[in-house]
């Protein structure tokens, strides 16, 4: 089978990465694999575009015009997409006689972007032109489907992958601080609740257990959200340190006495998921995938069914101060939750992915 993964461009961003270590693991189980970049391959892919030559999978950077002569060259048996742009020419030359069956992901809640009514038709009618649509959470499946109006039933839930060396032991990073470590990885995008986790912050310093906050994530990109975080940090005098884009987040995730994640919308965070790898005690907004990862249980969970972590409301600084004080009062507890979390991460892990990828792609092709 040879599949064609198509991106808008290969950044450090969550879909990025996921759909890089997809194609690493579909060229570890044999599976051929290309992957189309509609942007030129700047500075910030890099690292992505590493991982896919160490794993033997091409990475072609082109405008729209150089898709089609891709899709005669390589030939794939399926292309799989994610982002708009990406997904609206693929479904256009989805139309032409020959194409190859066409899967589309969704990975982020729809209704939280507010997009245009030109954009949500456009992003519409492409997916209507799918064979198949993965999301990676349930909820991601549900809210897609209300605001996009594809029936339900056209979608298959696909959980993120963790990449092993997310699991693996690396030296906690040196923060200069006396005081317990929290550590958050999202953008600085406004959806990732940072605002919350600095009222939170400012909160528990009130009740006399002040904090330092490691904000790892991208802050260039999105300055407004950056600047407001800054302000509410001087005028609330708290420690929030904004780190920005780090390449390895591991380290700090070492160091942290609690994982915090505030967002108000998300699909399903590969943060959250590599925190869990990491054995940390977690405290995280339950929006998108989070409370599934987190604390669903069934008969197929095993020792995986015990929580692996707290869940609040989104956009609810009090309780998310109260969870991350109950993490820190309760170091004991704390340190179940971490083992819990291990223990779920290693059903993320790239074999199932491929299994349930491989499955989809044989189905779409009858």
């Amino acid at each position: 089978m040879r599949v064609g993964l198509v991106v808008d461009e290969l950044a450090r961003g969550g879909t990025e990465r996921q759909f890089t270590l997809l194609a690493q693991a579909l060229a570890d189980a044999g599976v051929g694999v290309e992957v189309f970049v509609l942007k030129p391959i700047a500075d910030a892919g890099r690292d992505q575009l590493e991982v896919l030559r160490s794993a033997g999978v091409r990475a072609i950077g082109g405008g729209a015009g150089a898709y089609p002569s891709w899709l005669r060259r390589f030939a794939p048996d399926v292309v799989q997409v994610a982002m708009l742009r990406t997904s609206l020419l693929a479904a256009a030359y989805s139309l032409t006689p020959g194409a190859p069956p066409l899967v589309m992901s969704r990975r982020y809640l729809s209704s939280a972007r507010q997009d245009s009514w030109l954009r949500t038709r456009a992003t519409r009618a492409a997916l209507r032109q799918a064979s198949a649509i993965i999301a990676n959470s349930r909820l991601a499946a549900e809210d897609s489907s209300k605001v996009e109006g594809v029936p339900l039933e056209r979608y298959t839930v696909i959980g993120n992958i963790i990449p092993e060396s997310a699991f693996a032991s690396v030296p906690p990073a040196r923060i200069d601080t006396d005081l317990p470590v929290i550590v958050n990885v999202a953008s600085l995008r406004p959806q990732k609740g940072h605002v919350h986790l600095v009222e939170a912050a400012a909160l528990l310093a009130d009740r006399g257990r002040p904090v330092t906050v490691l904000c790892l994530g991208d802050d260039e990109r999105w300055p407004e959200t950056a600047a407001q975080v800054r302000r509410q940090v001087s005028e609330a005098g708290v420690d929030v340190r904004l780190l920005g884009d780090v390449a390895d987040p591991r380290p700090y995730l070492a160091a942290a006495d609690v994982v915090a994640q505030a967002s108000v919308a998300e699909g399903l965070s590969n943060a959250l998921l590599e925190a869990m790898a990491a054995g940390r005690p977690i405290v995280a907004t339950g929006v998108g995938g989070t409370a599934d990862v987190l604390l669903e249980s069934g008969p197929d969970c095993g020792a995986a069914a015990a929580p692996a972590g707290l869940v609040v409301p989104p956009a609810d600084a009090v309780a998310l101060a109260e969870a991350i004080g109950e993490m820190l009062t309760s170091p004991q507890r704390a340190a179940a939750f971490g083992e819990a979390a291990r223990r779920r991460a290693r059903t993320h892990d790239a074999e199932a992915a491929v299994a349930a990828h491989l499955a989809l792609y044989r189905a779409v092709l009858g």
